[in-house]
Order: C-alpha cells, then structure tokens, then sequence
C-alpha cells in the first residue's frame, strides 16, 4: 500500500472506505475472515490476515503479542492499527443479553467490526454494521455506527489490539518455557 506518512487511518471518511470494501468482500465470499490494517513508523500500510482466533484469552493475548514484536522487527513498529472482523452481537435491550454469548442469543445481529488506535491512543476508532440476510443468505445493510475518540489517554473501549501494541514495544520474547 501507498506511504502515506502524515495521513491517519483512524477517521471516518477512512472508515467508510473500507465498510464499503468489506461489504464488497462479504457479499463475494459469504464470509469474513480477520484481520488487520496497520501502519508502521513510515506509514507504511500492510494488512495482516489471522488465523481463527483462539477463544482463550491468554493465547489469544500471546498471538497478538507476537505478531506486534514480529512487526516492530520487521517493519520499526506500529503507528496505527484497525482490527476487521465479522462478528455478533446483541444489544443491552435483548432478553438476557448478559448471559447469552452474542453467537447463540437469539436476538443477535451479525455485523462487521472495526476496532482501531494508535500508539499512544491519542486516537481510537469503533465502526459496526449491522446486518441481517434474506432468504438467498444474501446481507441486508442498515446504517452503521462509528466512534472516533481523540482525547488523550481516554479509553472508549480496551481490547485486542493493545496485546498488538504490547507486542510491539516488548524488547524480547517471553520466556516461555516452563
């Protein structure tokens, strides 16, 4: 991808472009599969495809890690970073919505995640479109929703990527052995 060096990935306009490329990724597949979009000290852009994630916690926190110290090796760390997933989710009026997990509430909406900060978390970044499907399986869209945060050190939610980013400032690899 193009260097954009001054340019943040984080604003809305951005993430209406790529809304609309998932959308037009779904729609072809069926499916999503995670990843995600980040930007190095450079402001080089390069997307990162994941793996299923694991549902532990822990692991999932050490993938992450790794691929964060992979990329400060690699490519002097990471300025930027969107995560891009299809997921589920319920909202607080559902029925019992805190003890259901989203995957097996049946009120759940399917929807494209965007979780995005950067470094310092001087920006964050939250983008959902919910949809549903018609009988063909086929999505139908309704609007989305999208956050941007710019205040300083104010969390507008705490999550995958700062296990990114952790990774990415640690100096050596964990000693993992037991």
């Amino acid at each position: 991808m193009k260097n954009e060096n001054n340019k943040t990935i984080l604003t809305e306009e951005n993430l209406r472009k790529i809304i609309a490329m998932e959308k037009r990724l779904l729609m072809q597949d069926g499916s999503l599969s995670p990843r995600l979009l980040v930007v190095n000290g450079s402001g080089e852009r390069t997307m990162i495809g994941l793996p299923e994630l694991p549902s532990n916690s822990d692991v999932k926190a050490m993938m992450l890690r790794a691929i964060g110290l992979k990329l400060r090796t690699e490519h002097g760390g990471i300025r930027e970073a969107l995560f891009i997933a299809e997921s589920w989710m319920t909202t607080a009026k559902a029925p019992d919505a805190n003890k259901i997990p989203p995957s097996q509430h049946p009120a759940r909406e399917e929807i494209i995640l965007i979780v995005g900060r950067n470094e310092d978390r001087s920006r964050t970044a939250f983008a959902i479109q919910p949809f549903s499907r018609d009988d063909n399986g086929q999505p139908i869209w309704t609007e989305p929703t999208i956050t941007l945060s710019q205040e300083q050190g104010k969390l507008t939610f705490d999550g995958i990527l700062d296990d990114l980013f952790i990774g990415a400032t640690q100096l050596d690899l964990p000693d993992l052995e037991a």
